[in-house]
């Protein structure tokens, strides 16, 4: 097969499984409270499963079952009080600090090797943060605007194939050749042009935010945030020495991979909603 080939079924395969995600996603979402909770709890568990599943390479102090273990459990109870419990901002507070006690416990007590129990603690404990707790915002923001969960979430696929698709066709220079060697200037500028007028069009076409302009800096923030959150689970995985965190998603890696953009610009969307004059339900914050 040419290069040309394999760029074109790979920008296929990438674009496909966009739109076949991003369609699940928004249809779950308009489906009912149940749905989206739903959808949340299977994508972090799903995620966390694959984050279980790294954490026991010797890299990441080769967690013991018991420990991996425990990770999936504070991953359902954080799930599961989200869903059952109308303060989200109380459950939000306490996940870090339960999950960081329990998982440290846990650690101490089934590794007999401290330096490797630690190793092992800091990695389940960062991982259960990054895409447990940070991609939660995506969900509680359904709360205030269902419209807004689900442009976030468009948005960010958006940027992250928007990327790739630029750099495929158009890619020559690379910014970040230890960290993230696939992803070229041209692919990082032309994500942002294209996510910026994305967002634009979206928030115009669902009447959300009341101006174009928040549409565009919306856009603008995910490709923003996305970007920063891809070079930062990157950079986990060439540590490890891994390509992908999973193989569940055809092109796209695993869910920790496709939800990498996520983890960064929910808290992001949810700050620049609230700057833009939305007000956040009381009755579930």
């Amino acid at each position: 097969r040419t290069a040309e080939q394999m760029a074109g079924g790979g920008i296929a395969t990438r674009t496909g499984t966009l739109v076949v995600f991003v369609s699940v996603f928004v249809a779950l979402m308009l489906a009912g409270p149940f749905t989206r909770w739903l959808l949340f709890a299977a994508l972090t568990t799903l995620s966390c499963h694959e984050a279980c599943a790294l954490a026991a390479s010797p890299r990441c102090g080769a967690a013991t079952p018991a420990l991996r273990a425990c990770g999936m459990a504070c991953c359902a109870c954080y799930a599961a009080a989200l869903g059952l419990c109308d303060h989200a901002a109380a459950v939000m507070l306490a996940f870090p600090l339960v999950s960081f006690a329990v998982l440290f416990t846990v650690s101490l007590a089934t590794m007999t090797d401290r330096t490797k129990g630690l190793q092992a603690f800091c990695f389940m404990y960062t991982m259960a943060l990054w895409h447990d707790y940070l991609f939660s915002f995506v969900y509680v923001l359904s709360f205030t605007s269902v419209a807004a969960s689900m442009v976030t979430v468009s948005l960010a696929e958006i940027s992250d194939v928007a990327q790739y698709v630029c750099g495929r066709l158009m890619g020559r220079n690379t910014p970040f050749p230890l960290l993230s060697p696939g992803k070229t200037t041209e692919g990082y500028l032309g994500g942002a042009v294209l996510t910026t007028v994305a967002g634009a069009a979206l928030c115009s076409a669902l009447s959300l935010g009341g101006n174009p302009l928040f549409g565009a800096a919306l856009g603008f923030a995910a490709w923003a945030a996305g970007s920063a959150g891809g070079l930062l689970l990157s950079g986990v995985k060439r540590g490890l020495g891994v390509k992908d965190a999973g193989n569940l998603l055809p092109g796209h890696g695993g869910f920790c991979d496709r939800l990498d953009s996520l983890t960064l610009f929910g808290p992001v969307s949810v700050a620049v909603c609230i700057a833009a004059g939305a007000t956040l339900n009381p009755l579930r914050w």
